[in-house]
């Protein structure tokens, strides 16, 4: 196996961290940590994991029209970017022709879009796929198009939706926020201040819905925590199977005939149609994808050609009014070291 990993990244994940975080601002004082810290963080990425390829993967957010139809409100508490989120295909002057659609949360928009015109001058192949989520396009990635490719693929993401792709022991998660590296077969799930379980990679998305997500918007059996479900449902903690809906919603309609039989059990059996609706909701697969969607992601990893274009960057950003302390010349050696570029004349120092 390839030594050196394929670092895959969750865009939105990374980018609203140092949106939030980090109090960069233009030369005419709007906000630009997004941006700044963002580059700075794929810098410290890439002379951590020395990767042999770089994807960062966008979306635009609110959910995809799938999953909205199975459940309208799903997402319903996030920002929709733009149905117009055409970024990916900028021309070479790296600026979009489109107007973005303004409201109270244009600077972050605004940040997004300089973000991708810069990030279009470095050895980074960018992924964008129309009404589809950055969760689903990296599990076809690592689930499909780089499977058989001999290299770790290390997803740079905070989102715990991903553990249950830790299964393949070619997968591994990386946490931005505490610096993290997590790997299956069994992922360490915090359900209290100093008490973890150990949940089976692949059962973790079946776990999942019964205790619902509150950052999707998406609820779960009423009373049901990681401890209860695992308490409840012993066979999820099994490393030999992977478990699905149809058992534990038998075993729970069982236990619920039973004398003193507990009262979640029914609750289960209760809301299995909820139970379903999480599950294509929340496991990631390809078949969330069309056929014209991973036509273009895999037209989008197969056409890439990795370059480097200091100058570009530099007037990207300063057209954006950037003015910041990034070493340019240190973030391009290390990028074109890692990815095997041509090395040009750089000073640094």
């Amino acid at each position: 196996m390839q030594e050196r990993p394929i670092l895959i990244v969750d865009s939105m994940n990374l980018f609203v961290r140092h949106f939030m975080a980090n109090d960069a601002v233009t030369t005419v004082g709007d906000p630009c940590g997004g941006v700044v810290g963002f580059i700075k963080a794929l810098h410290a990425l890439v002379r951590q994991f020395n990767p042999v390829r770089l994807y960062v993967v966008w979306e635009q957010g609110g959910g995809c029209p799938r999953r909205k139809k199975l459940f309208p409100e799903y997402k319903a508490n996030r920002l929709k970017v733009s149905s117009e989120f055409k970024a990916i295909g900028l021309p070479e002057n790296g600026m979009p022709s489109k107007k973005w659609i303004k409201d109270d949360k244009e600077n972050k928009l605004t940040q997004t879009k300089h973000l991708v015109a810069s990030l279009k001058h470095l050895p980074v192949c960018q992924l964008y796929v129309a009404d589809a989520e950055c969760d689903d396009v990296i599990a076809y990635l690592v689930k499909n198009k780089l499977r058989n490719v001999e290299a770790m693929k290390i997803i740079v993401s905070s989102d715990r939706d991903f553990y249950q792709l830790l299964d393949d022991p070619n997968v591994q998660l990386f946490n931005p926020a505490d610096k993290s590296l997590h790997g299956g077969p069994v992922v360490k799930v915090k359900v209290g201040k100093d008490e973890h379980i150990g949940i089976p990679a692949k059962n973790y998305a079946l776990v999942r819905t019964l205790t619902g997500d509150d950052s999707d918007n998406i609820p779960g059996v009423p009373g049901f925590g990681f401890k209860t479900a695992v308490k409840l449902f012993p066979e999820l903690l099994g490393e030999d199977k992977e478990r699905s809906v149809s058992e534990l919603v038998e075993i729970a309609r069982t236990k619920s005939t039973e004398k003193k039989a507990l009262k979640a059990y029914g609750s289960v059996v209760s809301c299995e149609d909820m139970i379903w609706r999480n599950w294509k909701l929340m496991f990631l697969s390809e078949s969330t994808l069309s056929y014209e969607q991973i036509k273009k992601i895999d037209s989008a990893v197969e056409n890439f050609q990795p370059a480097t274009n200091k100058m570009g960057l530099i007037k990207t950003l300063l057209d954006a009014k950037i003015v910041s302390n990034i070493n340019y010349d240190s973030l391009v050696y290390d990028m074109q070291i890692a990815l095997g570029l041509p090395i040009h004349n750089l000073n640094i120092g």
